[in-house]
């Protein structure tokens, strides 16, 4: 598998998994005024729990068919996956409110 394959941003999660990750990075690189890093670092860790949680359910499945096998993508959700993802979508949205009221205010 080449590099291209693994940074391929082709379902949703994975846009909020890499945005997850950057957000996070950047509360922790850049020193930010306008708004307290911990918020930003809350949002970016929330969104990252999220995207972890949908590559954990994804399975490949492999199908054989006349002429060769047929591999397709399938998501199967534990309690596990199904944790992480609610914990991310908590986190994300009380720091993103967190934001709001801060930038209203």
């Amino acid at each position: 598998m080449d590099l291209g394959q693994l940074f391929k941003v082709d379902y949703w999660w994975k846009l909020v998994l890499l945005c997850g990750i950057l957000l996070s990075a950047a509360a922790m690189i850049f020193d930010i005024q306008f708004i307290e890093r911990r918020y930003v670092l809350g949002l970016g860790l929330g969104m990252t729990f999220i995207g972890i949680g949908y590559w954990k359910a994804k399975y490949v499945a492999h199908e054989f068919v006349p002429g060769g096998i047929f591999k397709y993508d399938v998501f199967k959700h534990d309690w596990v996956t199904k944790s992480i993802i609610g914990v991310g979508i908590i986190i994300s949205l009380y720091f993103f409110i967190r934001i709001l009221i801060l930038l209203v205010v």
